[in-house]
This record gives structure tokens, C-alpha cells and sequence, in this order.
């Protein structure tokens, strides 16, 4: 084999395990679409999901918004009971550490969801989509 040939499969093959990586890395994201965001800031719920870890927060990272440049979000038990502050979120690459307050006893094995509003006072129904690690 020559050089050139090395090369490349050198460089296929580091193409492909860091593209398995990304794969892998977003595989505990849960993504939502379209979600409707009350008037009013009227509240919205994702599914509950129970957690695979002990990690005292959830991530969330928002695709898209309509209707408004802004929402809240923050982590709840499963009987809606908040288990976090409002983090606001705009559109983002990045995801959002959503820490869970110092008395929630969330854990490992029990059921968590995302609970969501417009950001802004708003007369008219706005929309949000993006996906959520509930870890």
C-alpha cells in the first residue's frame, strides 16, 4: 500500500469515528417540534421521561421559535411541580444547563419533563421547537 493510500483511510476512517461521535453524543436528546406556547403565558409540558442519571439538571437547546424571539423554560416533576428556576432561551447551537433547585429530590429512575412559556406577554400563540437531554 502506498502513502497515499494510507493516507486516505487514515483520513476516511478518522471522517467516520468523529461523525459516529456527534451520533452518539446527541443520543440521549429527545427533540420536540412545534410546541404551542399559550397566551398570557400559558404553560406548555413536554412528555415526562424518566431520568437515566443522577445529574442534577437537564439540557435544552431551542431549533426554532415563532411568534416570539423568547422563551422560559425550566425542569418539573412529574405532577408539574417546579424542580428548577426559568431559564429564558432564545435560539441557540448551544444547549442550556437547566439546574434543578437545591431541594429537588429528582433522581435516578424518576420521571422528569420540561415545562415552557413565551417569554414575552403576549395576545397571540407562539411556537418552540428543539430537543431536550432529561439525563
Amino acid at each position: 500500500m502506498n502513502k497515499i493510500s494510507k493516507t486516505l483511510i487514515t483520513t476516511l476512517l478518522m471522517s467516520l469515528i468523529a461523525s459516529n461521535s456527534l451520533v452518539f453524543a446527541n443520543a440521549g436528546y429527545k427533540e420536540y417540534t412545534a410546541y404551542r406556547l399559550p397566551i398570557a403565558k400559558g404553560n406548555n409540558y413536554t412528555n415526562t421521561h424518566a431520568k437515566t442519571t443522577n445529574d442534577t439538571y437537564i439540557k435544552n437547546r431551542v431549533t426554532s421559535l415563532a411568534g416570539t424571539s423568547a422563551a422560559n423554560f425550566w425542569a418539573v416533576a412529574e405532577n408539574h411541580s417546579a424542580q428548577s428556576p426559568k431559564y429564558e432561551q432564545r435560539i441557540s447551537s448551544d444547549p442550556t444547563k437547566i439546574n434543578f433547585n437545591n431541594s429537588s429530590t429528582l433522581a435516578h429512575g424518576q420521571n422528569v419533563a420540561m415545562a415552557m412559556e413565551n417569554h414575552d406577554l403576549s395576545r397571540a400563540t407562539a411556537f418552540v421547537s428543539g430537543e431536550v437531554d432529561f439525563r
